[in-house]
């Protein structure tokens, strides 16, 4: 998961001089990935989530329809991959116990 990679980079001391984005690989919109959290991880209650259209969910901050982020200037300079979403939700929901 990127977070160990950052842990790691602490633990070392090491200076970051430059700005990354990051994010997992793969592309998922916040309705399909709650609906894949609570489909693996809350199979014993029944939780069900509506999809809204993006116009009706108003927040302070402007967001874009559609964004990505790309990783291979990450991946480059600190020699990793980043993994695909599902699998790093996946372990970081075993590891906080869900």
């Amino acid at each position: 998961a990127i977070i160990l990679i950052i842990k790691k980079m602490i633990d070392k001391n090491e200076k970051i001089k430059k700005i990354y984005h990051i994010a997992n690989k793969g592309i998922v919109s916040r309705y399909n990935f709650s609906k894949k959290i609570i489909k693996n991880f809350f199979t014993n209650k029944k939780i069900k989530i509506e999809p809204i259209l993006s116009k009706k969910f108003i927040t302070k901050a402007k967001r874009s329809k559609y964004s990505i982020l790309e990783t291979k200037k990450f991946e480059k300079d600190f020699k990793t991959k980043v993994n695909h979403w599902e699998k790093d939700l996946k372990m970081i929901l075993k590891e906080i116990n869900l």
